[in-house]
């Protein structure tokens, strides 16, 4: 394939994707950018102000008025609701790049669309921010974000987004992936962005035996003395007398390690849950709910 064919397909797929690409402005902030969820939602990094009133410039150049609707503080992430006429939703794609794709990193700075070369140079499994929000999978891009391109997108292999670029979680940037960006932009836009997650079951700690102590690095872990019926837990399987030694990475000698976890941990998020039943280990898939659900 020649550079021209490749320099073509490269700038058909920005061009595609600038239409669901915006700037935003918020006061006592640098330029920022956001990506069009749905016509009147756009989503966006969470370095917009604590005001609930902001303004997104389209791709046409008008500015509109926008509030913030809900954050999902442990990624770093906001919804804002747009005013005036329909925007133009974004195409994801959830398909994960693969090392040595060619992708853009692309935003919006007064009303002008930016764009950086990068490529995949590496991906991985799920990850936590240092606040214990969740990302499905690890997208490491070789290159820079354009300036203000923190919350814009990232365009793959034909013109799709493979993510949401933001440089507010680790040092350098990073990428949130199009399954993390869904999952998160509808739980936001169902109400739930500072919900606490909880799991139906009520724990006291206990000690673990003997032969687990020194594998486990710890002498305590949490037993199971009550599960909410249609509960999280009990959906997953937990049952009374199991003990609770992880969720994901986390193991807690006792409950405050416990509520720790909770408030950083949003509902519908899931994790493994590593448990000790009759003298085996098990797990199970969980997924915290919020309360009232």
């Amino acid at each position: 394939m020649s550079w021209t064919t490749i320099n073509a397909s490269l700038s058909e797929g920005v061009q595609a994707a600038s239409k669901s690409i915006v700037g935003v402005r918020s006061a006592g902030r640098g330029p920022i950018s956001g990506v069009v969820w749905d016509p009147s939602h756009v989503l966006t990094v969470g370095r917009v102000g604590r005001e609930e009133r902001t303004a997104v410039r389209a791709p046409d150049g008008d500015l509109r008025e926008a509030r913030v609707v809900a954050r999902a503080q442990r990624l770093g992430l906001a919804m804002l609701a747009v005013e005036g006429e329909p925007l133009t939703p974004a195409r994801w794609t959830e398909e994960a790049p693969r090392v040595g794709h060619i992708v853009v990193a692309t935003g919006r700075v007064r009303g002008r669309l930016r764009a950086s070369l990068g490529m995949v140079a590496g991906v991985g499994g799920a990850w936590r921010t240092r606040w214990g929000g969740r990302v499905d999978a690890f997208i490491d891009v070789d290159g820079s974000l354009p300036p203000g391109g923190s919350g814009g997108g990232l365009v793959g292999p034909g013109g799709a987004l493979v993510g949401l670029n933001t440089a507010g979680l680790v040092r350098g940037g990073t990428t949130l992936p199009a399954m993390t960006v869904a999952r998160v932009a509808k739980r936001l836009l169902g109400g739930e962005g500072g919900r606490r997650a909880y799991l139906g079951a009520s724990f006291i700690p206990v000690a673990l035996p003997a032969a687990l102590q020194a594998s486990e690095g710890r002498d305590r872990a949490l037993l199971a003395v009550a599960i909410e019926p249609g509960g999280p837990s009990e959906r997953a399987g937990l049952a009374l007398g199991d003990v609770l030694l992880a969720l994901d990475e986390h193991t807690f000698e006792g409950l405050p390690d416990l509520f720790r976890w909770l408030g950083t941990h949003a509902p519908g998020e899931p994790t493994t849950m590593r448990l000790l039943r009759g003298g085996s280990e098990q797990t199970l898939e969980l997924i915290p709910a919020a309360r009232g659900e």
